[in-house]
């Protein structure tokens, strides 16, 4: 029986986008909004400031989550690593595993 190639939907393959964002940054977006509004507290100035930040922040993160949809995992996972490595390490020195490419995969 010779081998069949079915066809695979894209929406299988990328990302879930909530209104064109990851939900990471869609929970930072709403949590940072909603922080300024209730924390600081309900204020027309503070209305302003959360509705600026919305209208600023959210056409960015479009732009971003368009370019590549895993950006707010690959900015969480560079923190993770150092600033600078050193050339070589000393004679004797333990020497830190790197990370793997993709997690779990250890």
């Amino acid at each position: 029986m010779p081998a069949q190639r079915t066809p695979l939907h894209p929406s299988l393959c990328r990302p879930v986008l909530y209104a064109g964002v990851a939900p990471e940054l869609l929970f930072f977006e709403v949590s940072a909004v909603f922080l300024m509004l209730f924390e600081v507290g309900l204020h027309v100035a503070t209305v302003g400031l959360s509705l600026l930040y919305a209208l600023a922040f959210h056409p960015f993160a479009v732009y971003l989550c368009a370019r590549d949809p895993l950006i707010a995992q690959l900015y969480v996972r560079s923190l993770r690593g150092a600033d600078h490595y050193l050339p070589a390490p000393r004679f004797g020195s333990r020497v830190r595993a790197a990370d793997p490419a993709l997690p779990g995969m250890a």
